[in-house]
């Protein structure tokens, strides 16, 4: 047994609207699913009731042919797990049985129905032409609106990759300006410090230079405030002694 088809089973029956997701978390506990693939009817592309499992270990695989699980929304009946290749080698012995049973028929309505088969099978074949010609004719629709529909989402697709683009170079752009900004208000921080600095350093030196000539000309101001002080008394001196001197005398 080739190690993808061991590990790959059949489940069924499932809801005919069933996804690849539901069916996964079905088997999950079971192992690691490489890939859930869901089966369509080749005439008329309807799901059918089962699906193809495949996981990456024959051992997960057994274990969900052995054990399957739950059928979903039932409390009771499990799903049927078949491996793929019992499966499929099942289904060939069918088709097998079905066609030796056929040609035995034939054969035992001898050559007087052989008219009346060979009308009946063109009767029968025009029919399966015709309805293989709308079967191709719906098939060549679906695809037609399958390509619209492609088209449709790589035009949607091509437009968000250009909005992407244009907003990641907006953002970049904008973080280049703040960049821009934040260095610019670094360095006029930086200006506006040195700027206070040097005032700072300014005004110490020009207190400390006041300080300087008024402890060097306090003696001489202090000497100048005594002298004028001394004249100023000599002045008031002179000024009574004057005054005493010159008033006139009244006898009574």
């Amino acid at each position: 047994m080739q190690p993808h088809l061991a590990a790959t089973i059949l489940a069924r029956p499932l809801p005919r609207d069933v996804g690849e997701q539901q069916v996964q978390g079905l088997f999950a506990g079971y192992g690691r699913i490489l890939r859930v693939r869901l089966r369509f009817q080749q005439s008329n592309l309807q799901q059918k009731d089962s699906a193809y499992v495949e996981f990456a270990d024959t051992a997960s695989a057994d274990a969900a042919v052995a054990s399957p699980p739950l059928q979903p929304g039932s409390s009771s009946k499990a799903l049927e797990c078949l491996h793929k290749q019992d499966y499929e080698k099942h289904q060939r012995s069918v088709l097998k049985s079905s066609s030796l049973g056929t040609s035995t028929g034939k054969r035992q309505q001898g050559s007087a129905d052989s008219t009346g088969a060979n009308a009946g099978d063109f009767g029968t074949d025009r029919e399966q032409l015709r309805k293989r010609s709308k079967t191709t004719s719906d098939k060549a629709k679906q695809i037609d609106e399958l390509q619209v529909a492609l088209k449709k989402e790589q035009a949607e697709s091509a437009q968000l990759k250009e909005l992407t683009k244009q907003a990641r170079q907006k953002e970049a752009e904008a973080i280049k300006t703040a960049k821009q900004a934040q260095n610019e208000l670094i360095s006029k921080g930086v200006e506006l410090a040195s700027v206070k600095g040097q005032l700072d350093a300014a005004n110490r030196r020009a207190n400390l230079k006041a300080d300087q000539v008024h402890a060097q000309y306090r003696p001489k101001i202090q000497n100048l405030e005594a002298q004028i002080q001394r004249v100023k008394d000599a002045l008031e001196t002179e000024l009574s002694k004057h005054t005493k001197q010159t008033a006139p005398k009244f006898e009574l």
